[in-house]
């Protein structure tokens, strides 16, 4: 079980991009919000590049793409190097598509990150993107405990009548997940600690769960929604729960 959660991408590292729509501007990728999105003009070899600035690196270990329109037929390509140019990058990966959230694990640890989209078949004639996560993950140790709850959660807003008529507005099905974590050290606390002061109950975070190929459960884009409260054991060994609500 991984949790990715510090993003070192951002607006303020964006270097460069092939296209934008005015109205769906490459900065909608800094929004926590997944269909506040960028769009290209066009679907063949768009790309973003993310500058960490002289004497620094992005260290990457995870990226994620969320938020897309990208078919089947896509090629999504990310690229590190010291060297703008990128002729000969560091890593040169291609993602495998995925209809909901694509993840690829890589090892980066140069000035630049470029993204590259190319998706002729595309029928929209354009790329849209909700979200790029570049960074690390926090690997938890050990994971939570079995069995586990995942909730189907809905926002629909319900009135009733004092005369008993039901008025109604749909909302949407969000996944939350309720997690137990026993015999856990001090040195995991800490970092638990480091996470919920960089995300807070605020920032979405990427649940990663378990299974890494995602048979059971999707990758799931959501915010802690608990404190971190634990029961300490002695020993150096303690209890704790993690509450994760998907956001959309």
């Amino acid at each position: 079980m991984r949790i990715a959660y510090d993003n070192l991408i951002n607006n303020d590292l964006l270097l460069s991009v092939s296209s934008e729509n005015s109205n769906y501007p490459v900065s909608n990728l800094d929004s926590s919000i997944l269909t506040t999105t960028w769009r290209t003009l066009t679907h063949d070899s768009e790309s973003v590049i993310f500058d960490a600035g002289a004497g620094n690196v992005f260290d990457i270990d995870v990226v994620l793409i969320s938020g897309h329109n990208l078919t089947s037929a896509a090629t999504i390509t990310v690229q590190t190097d010291d060297d703008v140019a990128f002729g000969s990058p560091t890593v040169n990966t291609v993602l495998t598509w995925r209809d909901s959230h694509i993840i690829g694990y890589i090892t980066g640890g140069e000035r630049y990150v470029k993204f590259i989209f190319d998706d002729p078949t595309n029928p929209l004639d354009y790329i849209e993107i909700g979200k790029i996560y570049a960074g690390s993950f926090l690997q938890m140790s050990p994971s939570s405990n079995l069995p586990f709850k995942v909730l189907n959660q809905r926002n629909d807003v319900i009135q009733v009548t004092d005369q008993g008529a039901l008025y109604g507005s749909p909302g949407v099905s969000r996944r939350v997940f309720q997690y137990d974590f026993m015999h856990t050290s001090d040195t995991m606390i800490e970092s638990l600690r480091t996470v919920l002061d960089t995300v807070g109950n605020y920032s979405p975070i990427y649940l990663l769960n378990y299974d890494l190929t995602f048979t059971h459960h999707d990758i799931c884009y959501g915010r802690i929604v608990n404190n971190l409260e634990e029961t300490i054991l002695g020993g150096k060994q303690n209890t704790y729960s993690l509450q994760i609500e998907e956001c959309k």
